[in-house]
């Protein structure tokens, strides 16, 4: 009869990034302050080497793997306590032979839900490593700080706010979203700006007046980054109804008309790359100059 453990798995959660000859650590649960224990070692083989990963900083760089190969990742609180209450969290890695660009999105549930991490996996495209930032609430402005402050920055952060938040929140939302993106681009990192996504007319009749906040958000946020010469992410053109009905399509909302279904997320898949990579400059630049067709 096999023993069952009576720890339980450790409640954090990691993001594994890959750097020029290493991977890069961070406990991204923002109520963290515990010390880990990160051990690794060749897949298949013995843990050869660890480091300390204080929680103070929720982050570490283990350099000088190589390129190609697949690591084992152990991670466990260092102290007495923690190894006695939690298993602990073990993955593997395989270190990347180019450095793909380092992209975090800022969001809430829909973000989290959305699960770009994974992103890679679903559509085969890696020119780009994913992280989340969790924020429950629309005031982006410590999550910011505390990326522009990381050990391993970012190059580029999505800023996505919630249908939620609407229509109370947008008047604030409005004025502070500058000072992220000075805030960001003061610390060489290029921000990217989200629509909100949209609701359905059965949550807009819930919660009268959001979708037409949400409306008059989007068209401040696309307006923001035409002028500012910024990359856009349009969530909301990729899920409205149509061009003359901004509301969110059934097939892509769950029974409360806010949350997402697969099928919304595999539409936000297809937005994020070309987002990410320009091309909303580019066919911006194209519609406005008739000497550069």
């Amino acid at each position: 009869m096999g023993v069952t453990s009576l720890r339980k798995p450790l409640p954090y959660d990691f993001e594994f990034i890959p750097t020029r000859n290493g991977v890069a650590i961070t406990n991204t649960t923002a109520w963290n302050q515990r010390d880990f224990l990160v051990s690794w070692g060749e897949a298949g083989g013995n843990i050869k080497a660890s480091m300390l990963m204080k929680g103070a900083l929720n982050h570490c760089v283990i350099e000088g793997l190589a390129g190609g190969k697949t690591y084992a990742f152990r991670l466990r609180r260092s102290d007495l306590k923690g190894r006695l209450l939690y298993l602990p969290y073990t993955t593997a890695v395989t270190v990347s032979e180019r450095v793909p660009t380092y992209v975090v999105l800022v969001g809430a549930s829909v973000g989290k839900t959305w699960d770009l991490p994974s992103l890679p996996g679903r559509t085969g495209i890696d020119d780009f490593a994913f992280g989340y930032r969790a924020k429950y609430g629309y005031d982006k402005g410590d999550i910011i700080e505390g990326l522009t402050g990381a050990q391993l920055k970012p190059e580029m952060v999505i800023i996505k706010e919630c249908a939620a938040y609407f229509p109370k929140e947008l008047e604030p939302i409005r004025e502070k979203l500058p000072h992220w993106v000075d805030s960001l681009t003061t610390n060489g990192i290029i921000p990217v700006l989200a629509t909100c996504c949209p609701v359905t007319k059965a949550n807009d009749e819930q919660n009268p007046g959001r979708q037409t906040a949400i409306d008059e958000f989007n068209a401040f946020v696309r307006t923001y980054a035409r002028e500012n010469q910024l990359r856009l992410l349009d969530l909301a053109q990729a899920l409205q109804i149509s061009n003359s009905d901004s509301h969110l399509r059934s097939d892509c909302a769950q029974p409360d008309g806010l949350h997402l279904t697969s099928k919304a997320y595999a539409a936000l898949d297809l937005a994020v790359v070309p987002a990410l990579s320009g091309n909303h400059l580019r066919q911006t630049q194209r519609r406005e100059d008739p000497i550069n067709p």
